[in-house]
Parts: structure tokens; sequence; C-alpha cells
């Protein structure tokens, strides 16, 4: 780290005035460089914004066109796969249908949240990946973002190993996601036997995770996946199974992504959902 002083007579020269005014500039310029989201929204945005991070890990957030300041959105933790970074969303349009969905009124303003696994050949059970997404990244996402946080307005869903992910940490941490998309899922994590306790010890308590998978048909991996909606089946954990058209590629997610997004915007908000579809039809009458 570099050190700055002020000069008398070829001697550093600090007094007590010029110190504090150091010190008041430093902070100053951290709570501008670290200033929440927030503060940025105070005036209502007319385009999506995506932001970058490196702290605490490497993600991307989407934040949507028309939010006003107080407004809280949703928000969904998009994973991508083995050999990808978060990038891969940006890739497949996701920015684009976004907002062409939210402008029609398809889907309702939501904040996605893409971080990035470095480490994505590292075995599962060894990595801190899912961890520091639940003790770091959320609590990030929490404090800077204005996102809803109850368990309903929380999604998580990945492709290929991320949805793996997606899987594993919405069934280990079940009181945080109320929305799990899983798509082209290789295998189940969970085992068949944690699917009936959870049923079990929450029942009554908290709703069903609303779970989506869907894979394509020439799939490598779709006895992985059918093998996991056995496995809900027999739990009678209720979930939504899609087999499309397709194989384990960047062509079948991208062509996909915009039902993706219309069915995590239709779980993470459904009474705000039924509204937008009720002035839909309204003005399709007139």
């Amino acid at each position: 780290m570099k050190k700055f002083f002020l000069m008398l007579n070829n001697r550093p020269f600090v007094d007590f005035k010029h110190r504090l005014g150091i010190i008041l500039f430093a902070i100053l310029f951290v709570l501008i460089q670290q200033k929440p989201v927030f503060a940025a929204m105070a005036n209502r945005q007319s385009v999506s914004v995506i932001y970058t991070y490196s702290e605490p890990m490497n993600f991307k957030v989407f934040v949507p066109p028309q939010l006003t300041s107080g407004e809280r959105v949703p928000v969904l933790y998009l994973l991508h796969g083995q050999g990808q970074t978060e990038t891969v969303w940006l890739q497949f349009g996701l920015i684009e249908k976004l907002n062409t969905l939210i402008a029609k009124g398809r889907i309702d303003p939501v904040i996605i949240v893409m971080p990035r696994e470095e480490n994505y050949l590292e075995a599962m059970d060894q990595s801190d990946f899912g961890d520091r997404i639940l003790s770091e990244l959320i609590p990030f996402i929490n404090k800077n973002f204005p996102v809803k946080t109850e368990r309903a307005n929380t999604g998580i869903g990945g492709i290929s190993r991320g949805a793996v992910w997606a899987e594993k940490l919405a069934f280990e941490s079940y009181e945080i996601f109320g929305v799990l998309g899983m798509h082209s899922i290789p295998s189940a994590w969970s085992s068949e036997y944690r699917r009936f306790s959870l049923k079990r010890d929450y029942m009554g308590v908290l709703p069903f995770i609303k779970i989506r998978i869907d894979i394509g048909i020439d799939d490598q991996y779709r006895k992985g996946a059918e093998g996991l909606v056995n496995q809900l089946s027999n739990a009678d954990y209720p979930y939504e199974f899609q087999l499309n058209s397709g194989t384990h590629s960047s062509e079948y997610w991208e062509e996909n992504l915009e039902s993706y997004l219309v069915w995590y915007g239709e779980k993470l908000n459904p009474k705000a959902q039924k509204l937008s579809l009720s002035k839909r039809r309204m003005a399709e009458e007139r």
C-alpha cells in the first residue's frame, strides 16, 4: 500500500488538521465506492443495469428497469454449468429477454444474481462454492439490493452442474429458497430419504418448494434427470417436469431461457402475476 505525506523542509509533516482531513477523505472515498444500489436508485431508472462485482465473490447482478426508491422485488440466483462462467447467461440473451418480458407485462420485475464457480472441476462435497453463496453472497445482496427476503420470493436455478448446485442448496437450506429450477440436471444430489424427512419435518410449517425440471430428449444425462423425477414422485413431492427436444448444449438452454424466465417470474411473484394477467385480459377485451 502506498503512503502519502505532506513535506515540510524535505521531511514528512502531518499535523492534526491535515491528518483529520486525510481520514475523512479516505472514509468518503470508501463510502462512495461501496454505496448500496439503493442509493443509486433514488430516481426511477428507465433501463436495466448489470452490476459486476469481484467481492465477496465474482458475480453479476441484473437490476430491472422501472424500479422506484423503496420498491423491493423477488430475487433469483442463476448458476452456470461446468466449463462456463456467469457470463453465459448474458450470451444466452438474458438481458434482452428479461427487458422484453417485463415491458410486455408477462413477468414482474425481478433481480437476478449470477455467481461464478471458479473451481468447477472440484468435487462438490469438497467445494466452498455453496457455502459462500449462503454465508457471503446472499447477505451482501440482501443488504445492498432492493430484494424481498421472504422464502416465497427467493429462487435458485441452474443448468447442468449448476442445476445440481441449485438442488443441493435448496434442499439443504430449505428455509431460504421457495422456488427451484433444474435445467438439464445430470443427477440428483439429495437422497430420496432426505425428501421424505423434509416433507415430514416441514409439513404445515413451510410450503413445498416450487420445482421445475426439464431436459432434452437427446440429452446424454436424461436418465439422471428422470431418476430425480422418480425420487420426487416416490416422496409424493410436487414438481413440474418437461421433456423437450434438444441435447445437453448451449443451444438447448438459450432456446428455453425465455420459458425459464416466465416460469420463475410466475412462481416468485404469483399474486402480482395474477394482477398482471388480469390487466392484460382487460386490455385485450377493450
